[in-house]
This record gives structure tokens, C-alpha cells and sequence, in this order.
């Protein structure tokens, strides 16, 4: 089984994919193996970010696995959610430490959400501008709010790990996944999801259905969402383009715009 990050691992740049990592999911698809999209990507992101373009791909976990698709139709057949109970109470967290963010509605619309702006940093301005017509603010009385996919809170540089740190520390009830923003490359984005979630566990649950064993499994990512996986996974490798830290625990191919994934598919076949 393979295991691939989307964006900055798979997914080029300049949005393209390079023609001999797709081969080499084609030619892994035709040897019996299962392959998997793991991304920190909505279904709607994911169409909007694709177009008509299939993957030569089994399953793709979104939302950094809380929800799991059959391909090639993007067929849902698992989904996590927050109680609106659950909601509630991680926004007050939000609320109390006065930063920005965002509750997405439950899966399939998780693609809508409301927010809370502070002061707004650019980088929750762009994601509140590429969501027009599918966000709504906060409602000033959060018993007004549902069951949600997830929380997310907008981390600008400087002070970002500090405060996802102490924000981590009273959110221990919750799954807590730090990624780097997808928009800037530089703020940092904390997602607060149901207990459990992540993309090692979403992985896991297709290894264990189709009877693989972790260490028959290659991960290969580029970004903080993807080090469970990477951690979980037999044999894992970062791109490139990974932050240094990743990069120094893990081994490294080519980045994601120079055939990367072909690559560490390559030493792990041989």
C-alpha cells in the first residue's frame, strides 16, 4: 500500500503533476497495490483544485482523515464529526485565547464554515476570499452552533508555535493537527478535529480492510499533517521541499517539483 500527501508532495507547484509520479501510481495500481491520496484537502478543494483530472488512485482521505473516499467516483464511505457540544466548547477555547478562525460544517459540506476574525491576518483574508459565498460569520451566541467537521484556527508568524502550543495544551480532549498554510507557505494553521482522527488512523482503517500490514506500507509527505502517517507507515520519505526538522527525520527524495513520489517508489520497490 502507498500512501501520498497532495499538495507540495504529489501536486506540483505551478498545480501540475509530473508525468513519472503519476506512471508510477499507474504502474503500482496494475501490480496490486493499494494506493492512497492522504490530504489535508476538502472534496470540494480537491474537485476545485483537479477539475475533470482522475488520479490513478485507490481511496483519498480528506481532511487530514476525517473523511474517506472511494475513488474513482469520490464516493464518502466515512466521516467523522464534531457534536455541536464538542463545537462549542473548542470555540470557546478559540474565543478565549483571541485568535482567528473557522468552524467547517460536517462532511460533505465542510467546504462551507463560519468565522471569527480578530484582526484578520492576510492569510485568513485570502481563505475567507477563495470560500466567497460559502462563509458566514460567527454567531454571537455559540449555542447557535451545530455539529461541525472541524475547527480551524489561523496562526500568522511570529509567536505561531507558541500559541498553537499553549492552544494544544487545553484542546487534549480533541485530535490536534498542525500544518503549514497551503496559501502562504508561512502561517501556521491548527485544526482541531473529533478525538482520534488523523491520516495515519483514516490509513489505517483501509490497511486493516484490505489486510496490509504497517509494514508493507510507503508514505511519502512534505508537512507537519503528514508526519503521523509518515511515523505509522514501514518505510516513509519526505520531499524536499519539507521544513528541515522533517527532513532530518526522515529520508529524503526530490521535491514535489521534481518527481519526488517516482522516485521514493522507486527505492522502496527496490
Amino acid at each position: 500500500m502507498v500512501v501520498v500527501d497532495l499538495d507540495g508532495t504529489l501536486l506540483r507547484s505551478d498545480g501540475s503533476f509530473a508525468p513519472d509520479d503519476l506512471d508510477a501510481l499507474s504502474d503500482l495500481g496494475d501490480s496490486g497495490y493499494l494506493r492512497v491520496i492522504a490530504t489535508g484537502r476538502s472534496a470540494f478543494s480537491y474537485r476545485r483544485a483537479l477539475g475533470d483530472r482522475i488520479l490513478p488512485v485507490d481511496y483519498i482521505v480528506f481532511s487530514s482523515g476525517a473523511a474517506t473516499a472511494r475513488m474513482p467516483d469520490l464516493e464518502i464511505i466515512l466521516a467523522h464529526t464534531l457534536s455541536a457540544g464538542e463545537t462549542r466548547s473548542a470555540a470557546r477555547v478559540l474565543l478565549e485565547h483571541d485568535v482567528d478562525f473557522m468552524i467547517q460544517d460536517p462532511v460533505p459540506s465542510n467546504h462551507r464554515f463560519s468565522w471569527r476574525r480578530r484582526v484578520g491576518c492576510r492569510d485568513f483574508e485570502r481563505r475567507l476570499s477563495l470560500y466567497d459565498g460559502f462563509a458566514r460569520p460567527l454567531p454571537k451566541d455559540l449555542t447557535d452552533l451545530g455539529p461541525s467537521t472541524q475547527l480551524l484556527a489561523i496562526l500568522p508568524s511570529p509567536g505561531a508555535a507558541d500559541i498553537a502550543s499553549d492552544l494544544s495544551a487545553h484542546l487534549e480532549a480533541y485530535s490536534v493537527i498542525r500544518a503549514t498554510s497551503p496559501l502562504d507557505g508561512d502561517s501556521l494553521w491548527l485544526e482541531i478535529f473529533p478525538p482520534g482522527v488523523s491520516k495515519s488512523s483514516a490509513c489505517a482503517a483501509l490497511a486493516e480492510a484490505h489486510g496490509i500490514e504497517p509494514a508493507d506500507i510507503l508514505a511519502i509527505g512534505n508537512d507537519y499533517n503528514d508526519q503521523d502517517v509518515l511515523r505509522w507507515a514501514g518505510t516513509s520519505f519526505v520531499t524536499r521541499n519539507a521544513p528541515e526538522d522533517l527532513r532530518a527525520e526522515f529520508p529524503v527524495v526530490a521535491a514535489n517539483d521534481h518527481k519526488g513520489v517516482a522516485e521514493a517508489v522507486e527505492r522502496w520497490i527496490d
